[in-house]
């Protein structure tokens, strides 16, 4: 299988598109977290592109932010669904 990173890019895009239509998730992005999307995006980039293509452009640590979440919200697993 051949992804390239403009791929990811697109499938990110569409994917945070849908996000922040969805009565339900938009809340936990914009209201509580707070995402500034213009920044936001290309850093989700950068973390797909690690995972897929084994890039290592992503030096973060993406699963300390989503742990830090709950503390101000509940999430659940329907978020997920």
């Amino acid at each position: 299988m051949n992804i390239a990173p403009q791929k990811i890019e697109k499938i990110v895009k569409k994917f945070y598109t849908k996000v922040n239509k969805d009565d339900f998730l938009s809340y936990v992005f914009n209201d509580v977290a707070k995402v500034d999307w213009e920044t936001h995006i290309p850093k989700l980039c950068k973390v797909w592109n690690s995972v897929l293509l084994q890039t290592g452009e992503y030096k973060d640590n993406a699963y300390q932010k989503h742990v830090d979440l709950p503390v101000e919200t509940s999430i659940y697993s329907k978020h997920f669904d």
